[in-house]
């Protein structure tokens, strides 16, 4: 009974990961830091979730007006407070009228599409992991995300939407 309790809790778990949508990353960005960080995008912006009493946040920084830091925000229940979850170096690149955010992360690059909605919020879209290809220079995935970025399916499920702190 005990060794079918612990098969039965291995596969939930193997489940899990394999049902779990992360970004694509890749070790190179679409494009180098060229689009011009606008100011209004700096600060606190909260993620909208009507099921979280603390809903986790993102801190955006100016580095040099086109890259910014961006600290992602989840609240610790057990120790009470906010804590830093992830700190990325950020830049947007733009195809068309449709604009990514490169979130490099230690030397792997995570690609977002990002909406602005109004001037206090914005929508976020995970670039699929389905995507199997590699590239070997910035042009070749930007070609390959220029070929697919308006197609449904280029993004994973559920996009997540963040309003700007008033405080």
């Amino acid at each position: 009974m005990k060794k079918n309790s612990v098969i039965l809790l291995a596969a939930i778990v193997v489940a899990s990961f394999m049902f779990t949508a992360c970004p694509y990353s890749a070790s190179i960005p679409l494009s180098d830091a060229n689009v011009k960080l606008d100011a209004s995008f700096l600060g606190k912006w909260i993620l909208v979730d009507e099921y979280a009493e603390q809903p986790s946040y993102f801190n955006f920084s100016d580095i040099d007006g086109s890259k910014f830091k961006a600290e992602k925000n989840e609240y610790n229940s057990t120790n009470e407070i906010y804590e830093v979850a992830g700190t990325y170096v950020c830049h947007f690149t733009d195809i068309g009228k449709t604009r990514f955010a490169n979130m490099n992360q230690d030397g792997t690059f995570y690609f977002y599409k990002i909406e602005m909605t109004n001037a206090t919020q914005f929508k976020l879209y995970e670039v699929t992991d389905n995507i199997d290809e590699t590239f070997s220079t910035s042009a070749e995935l930007m070609s390959f995300f220029s070929k697919y970025k308006d197609l449904s399916f280029f993004y994973n499920k559920d996009e997540e939407v963040y309003n700007k702190a008033t405080k």
